[in-house]
């Protein structure tokens, strides 16, 4: 005997499930999806445009040079106020006094000829303004950056042992060389001389190169240096080679670094810190003259210790000479005013608090090993290069607490870096030139 047939609502439960499910819908891209529309310009209106004057308030507020150069590419009514005359005039009155982040662009790697590898790139980008790299292959084709300054490198020939190796001085943005024959001098510290702040579209690349022999310093007590002079059609020639004695209350010390520190107010003035802690050598490369400045005695640099643990000449924001000592992971910001010729101290950075902002893990705990090492300081940008025992090499930005990882390291190792600087506000001239 058959059975009856189920209900007519159990038989036809499953066809009204298949019935009740949602369609699927098949997956588009961007690029295959045709114009909005009416439908979906109801439920998702555009967003209103801004009118023009107020962009050009927001961007008259903005205090940032990429950003602005950014601003200047986004169409023709922000390129025509961005790069006019008297906006450039009201940003660089705005920009005196202080220091702009976004000018330190990345760092250089002094590679030298035979050295073994791995190595690190040629350059590290620390900004989000740098979208290409900044080291052709044919420039620096048997050359390493020796010092930057104002935007521009200074190349020597990278043999170890070269004693008169050739000179370039690069461009690295507009892509301008000048090659320069060797010195006669011993080629120990470099001092770039600007044209200008638009010495980009000047005839000569830079004014002036001088090149500083300070090896006889520590017997002799004598600086020999040797200028080289471009002329605007192209060409130049170095100078006589000139010899300069130091005071006699000056020790027989060396220089802690060979970079000097030149003021933006004293023209051609040079300032080295020596290694006896507490005397800063000075040389005027037009009357080719030697002095010494003092710093503050030991028991006011260091209240807590009595030997010192490193420190930095630099240039302040408003142009006036800068000692940066590190203390276990603090940076203390000395300045000497202009006026009174005294030291002050403006600031104090916690590095350590810096570090666990930015949530960097060091390889050994902070209080075990507090190492710390101040390699650069960016007269343009305030940034501080530094390199901290545990964490390796960090770029800190002082104003924004930020903090970049250019490389790991567990110990402080020699530094083979050349930070590179460029003045934004220039290249808005520039632009406007062209």
């Amino acid at each position: 005997m058959r059975s009856s047939p189920p209900p007519w609502h159990t038989r036809d439960v499953p066809r009204l499930r298949r019935r009740e499910a949602a369609p699927k819908r098949r997956k588009t891209s961007s690029r295959s999806r045709g114009p909005p529309s009416s439908q979906d310009t109801l439920i998702n209106p555009p967003a209103p445009a801004l009118p023009p004057e107020l962009v050009l308030e927001i961007v008259d507020r903005c205090d940032d040079p990429a950003t602005l150069i950014a601003s200047a590419a986004a169409c023709r009514l922000l390129r025509r106020h961005v790069l006019g005359a008297d906006f450039i005039r009201r940003q660089r009155d705005a920009a005196r006094g202080r220091f702009a982040p976004s000018s330190l662009l990345g760092l250089f790697y002094r590679h030298y000829d035979g050295e073994p590898a791995p190595r690190p790139p040629p350059f590290t980008a620390t900004s989000d303004a740098v979208r290409t790299p900044f080291a052709p292959a044919a420039v620096f084709a048997g050359y390493t950056p020796a010092e930057s300054r104002g935007g521009l490198l200074v190349l020597r020939r990278s043999a170890l042992f070269a004693e008169r190796a050739g000179l370039c001085v690069y461009d690295p943005v507009t892509r301008r060389r000048a090659f320069l024959p060797p010195p006669e001098v011993h080629q120990q510290s470099y001092a770039l001389l600007l044209a200008g702040d638009d010495h980009a579209d000047a005839g000569a690349l830079f004014r002036r190169l001088v090149v500083v022999d300070l090896s006889g310093l520590l017997f002799h007590r004598t600086v020999r240096a040797q200028s080289f002079s471009p002329e605007e059609a192209g060409g130049g020639a170095w100078g006589p080679v000139v010899d300069a004695f130091v005071p006699g209350h000056l020790m027989r010390c060396e220089v802690a670094r060979p970079s000097p520190v030149i003021l933006d107010g004293d023209g051609a003035l040079l300032h080295w810190l020596c290694t006896d802690h507490r005397t800063v050598l000075t040389l005027d490369a037009d009357t080719a003259e030697a002095g010494t400045l003092q710093l503050p005695p030991y028991h006011v640099l260091y209240p807590r210790f009595f030997l010192p643990e490193h420190q930095l000449l630099a240039s302040s924001a408003e142009g006036e000479l800068s000692l940066l000592v590190a203390e276990r992971l603090v940076i203390t910001v000395w300045v000497r005013r202009a006026a009174t010729e005294q030291w002050e101290r403006r600031a104090a950075v916690d590095v350590e608090r810096m570090l666990l902002l930015a949530k960097v893990e060091p390889a050994l705990p902070i209080w075990w090993n507090s190492r710390m090492q101040i390699e650069w300081f960016g007269e343009k940008s305030g940034a501080v290069v530094a390199q901290v025992a545990g964490v390796g090499l960090l770029v800190l930005n002082v104003e924004t607490e930020e903090v970049c990882m250019v490389q790991r390291s567990n110990d402080l190792v020699p530094f083979r870096y050349c930070p590179y600087e460029r003045d934004l506000l220039g290249l808005l001239a520039a632009m406007a030139r062209r």
